[in-house]
C-alpha cells in the first residue's frame, strides 16, 4: 500500500467514534482506492468499537478524501 499515517483525530460522542486519518504516500504511485482503504480500516475497526463508527481519510493535506460510516457489531 505505501501509505504512512501522517496525522490523525478522533472525537467520541454517545457511543459514536469518528476518526480522520490523513495519510502520507511514501513512494509517488499507489494503484489503491482511497475509498477502498478506508472501507478496509473500517472493516478491522468494527471488531474493535461497539457502536456508530465513522472513518474519514485523505492523503496529503489537500489530497483525495473518502468517509465510511456504519453501526459496529
Amino acid at each position: 500500500m505505501n501509505l504512512l499515517l501522517d496525522k490523525y483525530r478522533y472525537r467520541l460522542k454517545n457511543k459514536r467514534l469518528e476518526i480522520s486519518l490523513v495519510l502520507k504516500r511514501s513512494t509517488i504511485y499507489s494503484t489503491r482506492s482511497i475509498g477502498d482503504i478506508v472501507r478496509e480500516i473500517h472493516g478491522e475497526m468494527k471488531n474493535y468499537w461497539d457502536g456508530e463508527l465513522v472513518v474519514k481519510a485523505r492523503i496529503g493535506v489537500w489530497g483525495l478524501e473518502a468517509v465510511y460510516a456504519g453501526r459496529s457489531g
